[in-house]
Parts: structure tokens; C-alpha cells; sequence
């Protein structure tokens, strides 16, 4: 037998979700991203219809994919400044050129210390060439915030 049930809003996602699933859906509600919630599932399913089994599965084992195109961290929360700095470091870290790291200004840890995109550059270059190492410019960072 099939039985097919229609979910149009966001409390009919909640009212047959179970499990794990409640809890990434009220992860979704406190950071208030339902409707991005909506359109991302409507994007997901397009081509077919799940059965109330595998909604719930994807919003409990789907959860990182989920929080990522929600705007949330792993942690399904908002970022916040911290942990934008801490992303930013960790793209400075990782970047092997100058232009593999710089895309956002206002989210980048260089920024206070910078100001300008030649002065990170600069900034940047001295800590790939190790004149400042990365671990001293770290903590540096980390202990201003």
C-alpha cells in the first residue's frame, strides 16, 4: 500500500519528523532558517517522491550537507565572528598563493591587522616565508579576539 502525504510548511515537517531528525529541525528553527530548510528539500527531492522514511533520514544523516547550505555550522548554529576568524586562519594556513586565500573582507583575520588588500598581501607573503610564523601570528590573532 502507498500512502502519500503532502508537507507544505514547515510545522508538517516537524509534526511527522522523528528521532535525530527533530533535533536538526530545531537546530533549523532557533537560527531561524525554515524556509531555507523548505527550498533546500524542495531542491533535493525534485525528481521523485521520498517516502516519510527517507525525509527523516536525510534530515537526521543529511544533517552536515544541510546546515552548509543553511548558513550554519557544523554545530547547527550561526557562525559567528569567532568562528569566521578561526576559518579565515585555517584558509591562510591552507592557501598556497595569495589569491587561493583572499576572497572576503569582511571575513577575513587579516583584515584588523591589514587593512588593505596590498597589505595583506604582504602580510601574507611574510607568513608564507616564514618571516612571521604562522603559529606566532595565530596566537596573535586568537588572543586579540
Amino acid at each position: 500500500m502507498l500512502v502519500a502525504r503532502e508537507i507544505n510548511t514547515f510545522n508538517d515537517l516537524m509534526d511527522m519528523a522523528w528521532s535525530g531528525a527533530v533535533d536538526t529541525l530545531n537546530d533549523i528553527t532557533r537560527a531561524d532558517k525554515e524556509i531555507e530548510l523548505m527550498n533546500l528539500m524542495d531542491a533535493c527531492f525534485t525528481d521523485e517522491t521520498p517516502t516519510e522514511t527517507e525525509i527523516n533520514d536525510w534530515l537526521w544523516f543529511d544533517r552536515d550537507f544541510i546546515y552548509e547550505h543553511c548558513g550554519l555550522n557544523e554545530n547547527g548554529e550561526l557562525p559567528t565572528d569567532e568562528d569566521d576568524m578561526l576559518e579565515s586562519l585555517d584558509n591562510l594556513n591552507d592557501a598556497e598563493c595569495f589569491t587561493d586565500f583572499c576572497d572576503d573582507c569582511e571575513k577575513c583575520c587579516l583584515d584588523d591587522y591589514c587593512g588593505t588588500v596590498v597589505g595583506c598581501k604582504a602580510m601574507f607573503e611574510d607568513i608564507k616565508n616564514q618571516v612571521i610564523l604562522f603559529d606566532d601570528f595565530k596566537n596573535k590573532v586568537i588572543s586579540k579576539f
